[in-house]
């Protein structure tokens, strides 16, 4: 029996053993609280990972090995302490680390959103995309975007066809007056426009009759969103008239815009004597009823408008104020509040003359006529208060003086 035991113990001992390497060890600042990364184990010169473990909340970690390798490469890595290497011999034993905390510098990352998405029957554009330096309105930013075009009141146009709402986050304060919006909302407080094809405003047809209408919608970004602004301007110059007499030329503007959850409230004013034309973006666009609108009660005529621009040859005194509000009761029912008033005085006079050659002499005769010296004051109070879904208008009252003179001679 004992021959027996040593010869198996000779057979044993023939066959090489692998045992298993047990490393173990902790990973600790400066101050001595554990760091947070991860160990690996690898062969010296190999990039191959043969184990790997994280460090626990204590600074422990723990790796197994079993190969014949002579030594060991124990590896520590982290976000914020870099990485930290040691060779050690292949055997189970305790390896620590001490490490040093830093500072990690990341290169800066450029995030670029689409320009263009396009979801269904809706496009949204985003306004970074397409805005420069010096668009001081929305305005300004829609005329860059393909398909778009925005008229000196305001209208907005789209592939040629007029829409037929405009919405500011998804509600329509300004019932068709939208060019207030479009000449006035600052540019740098909208996110993205959203043009919306086959829209249907009233929502129990929408998914059940078909429409041709386009909508357009603004989305505003968070800095804009519950708080109010006030814009002010105001300037003021001189016009030479001749060599001694010059013409004092001012013009002022006060805006003022809220836009909430369920509120929204946009109250303009602005005059001038400069022949800009305020009143335009009074108009409404979805042609259900014009802006403000003078009507002769007199058969007054007027000198013909020359074809030089408004800004050479108007002598006015406007003013043009607004007041709008909307109060949003429940998401099938808003209630909004317009008002509109225009003052608008105007001053024109013009002559023409001619010259007539007889056949029988070459002195001509002349003849010179003044057209008609007008003056024209119009003032003009328009308020309507509709309610979804159908709008009511308030009638219209509005009070007009005319004063003119006529006279002319032949020579």
């Amino acid at each position: 029996m004992r021959s027996y035991i040593i010869i198996l113990t000779l057979l044993l001992g023939a066959f090489p053993t692998l045992s298993q390497t047990r490393i173990t060890g902790r990973v600790l600042d400066k101050a001595g609280s554990p760091s947070e990364g991860f160990v690996t184990l690898s062969l010296p010169g190999e990039s191959t990972i043969l184990n790997y473990a994280d460090i626990d909340t204590k600074g422990i970690y723990t790796l197994t090995y079993t190969g014949k390798a002579d030594s060991l490469c124990v590896r520590v890595s982290g976000f914020m302490i870099g990485n930290y290497v040691k060779v050690v011999a292949n055997k189970s034993q305790t390896v620590d680390f001490n490490v040093e905390e830093r500072e990690v510098e990341l290169k800066e990352v450029s995030i670029k959103a689409d320009p263009v998405t396009i979801k269904g029957d809706t496009t949204d554009y985003l306004v970074g995309a397409y805005a420069e330096q010096g668009d001081r309105v929305i305005g300004d930013v829609l005329k860059k975007i393909p398909g778009i075009e925005v008229s000196g009141s305001g209208g907005i146009s789209y592939n040629g066809k007029p829409i037929s709402k405009f919405y500011v986050e998804e509600m329509d304060m300004l019932h068709g007056r939208y060019g207030l919006a479009v000449n006035n909302l600052s540019a740098d407080d909208v996110s993205k426009v959203q043009v919306m094809e086959h829209h249907q405003p009233i929502k129990m047809l929408q998914g059940r009759a078909y429409s041709e209408d386009v909508a357009v919608n603004l989305k505003l970004k968070d800095k804009a969103k519950g708080t109010y602004a006030l814009t002010t301007s105001l300037g003021g110059g001189l016009m030479e008239m001749d060599e001694s007499v010059a013409r004092g030329l001012w013009n002022e503007e006060l805006i003022g815009m809220y836009f909430g959850k369920d509120r929204q409230t946009m109250q303009t004013y602005k005059g001038n004597n400069s022949a800009d034309n305020i009143m335009a973006e009074l108009s409404n666009q979805y042609g259900s009823g014009a802006g403000p609108r003078t009507v002769s009660r007199v058969g007054l005529l007027r000198p013909g408008t020359p074809s030089l621009p408004q800004k050479r040859w108007m002598d006015n005194k406007t003013h043009a104020a607004s007041a709008n509000w909307l109060e949003r009761l429940s998401k099938y029912e808003e209630v909004t509040f317009n008002a509109v008033y225009t003052h608008d005085w105007q001053q024109r006079a013009g002559y023409t003359y001619t010259e007539h050659y007889r056949p029988d002499t070459l002195k001509p005769v002349s003849t010179r006529h003044r057209h008609p010296s007008t003056r024209l004051t119009t003032s003009i109070f328009r308020t309507s208060t509709p309610t979804m879904p159908r709008a009511s208008t308030a009638p219209t009252t509005s009070r007009s003086r005319f004063h003119g003179t006529t006279a002319g001679w032949t020579a």
